[in-house]
């Protein structure tokens, strides 16, 4: 959290907020803002790929979170425990219940969480080295569905994008704070939150935790991808 907040007050809110003078000053994107110095507008132009790239990228995972919310709200989770189609597996179920496994010691440790994303869900556990395979219905379903709800707002412009704000904005923290209030009700929830609170000093000297200190503020404040110029 420390190496975080110091990136955050030196780098990361300094670039949020030159940007974002950037797109209001200039009332343009992130490529046309260049034009004050035409040398630089590759930079806008990378900008904008990586974006797209982006989209891409999250389209697909927000897909997979409503392909787990829809099956979600079947009883008992599909998840919780082995299914006997997943074979070459030491599958341990996620819940409490049932019976203790019988393991193979030749075979890996894997939860049934884990096989029921990597076979049921995403289909690449039933895949060899390089192969690929035929696309999931239910996956597919649910990317056009987002790819649907991203025209339609792209579309309606600004003033239906601003209605849905209100939801995407809000939402969010409703169920974080709804998982925060019932983590606390775990057993061992005062351990944890004790270990996430006490700082570690000796690992501020460790370079991969101030690198994913910033990468980490870079991702969470969405800055030089050029969404904030926009």
């Amino acid at each position: 959290v420390i190496p975080y907040l110091i990136v955050l007050l030196i780098v990361g809110r300094p670039i949020y907020y030159l940007e974002m003078v950037m797109g209001q000053f200039s009332s343009r994107g992130s490529v046309k803002v260049y034009d004050v110095s035409p040398i630089m507008r590759g930079i806008g132009i990378a900008q904008m790929v990586s974006i797209c790239v982006v989209i891409v990228y999250y389209a697909a995972t927000i897909a997979t979170a409503i392909r787990f919310f829809i099956a979600s709200c079947e009883s008992p989770l599909p998840w919780a425990s082995c299914d006997v189609s997943w074979t070459g597996f030491n599958c341990v179920n996620s819940s409490s219940s049932g019976p203790a496994p019988v393991f193979n010691n030749s075979l890996p440790v894997k939860t049934s969480a884990e096989l029921y994303y990597t076979h049921s869900v995403t289909g690449e556990g039933l895949l060899t080295d390089g192969e690929f395979g035929v696309p999931d219905w239910k996956l597919t379903l649910c990317l056009l569905f987002i790819w649907v709800a991203m025209t339609i707002m792209m579309i309606k412009g600004i003033r239906g994008s601003g209605k849905v704000a209100y939801f995407l904005a809000l939402f969010p923290y409703v169920v974080l704070v709804s998982f925060a209030i019932y983590a606390f009700t775990l057993e061992g929830a005062g351990q944890g939150l004790k270990y996430f609170i006490t700082p570690d000093w000796d690992e501020l000297l460790n370079a991969n935790v101030w690198k994913e200190a910033v990468s980490q503020c870079f991702f969470s404040l969405s800055i030089c991808f050029g969404g904030v110029i926009a």
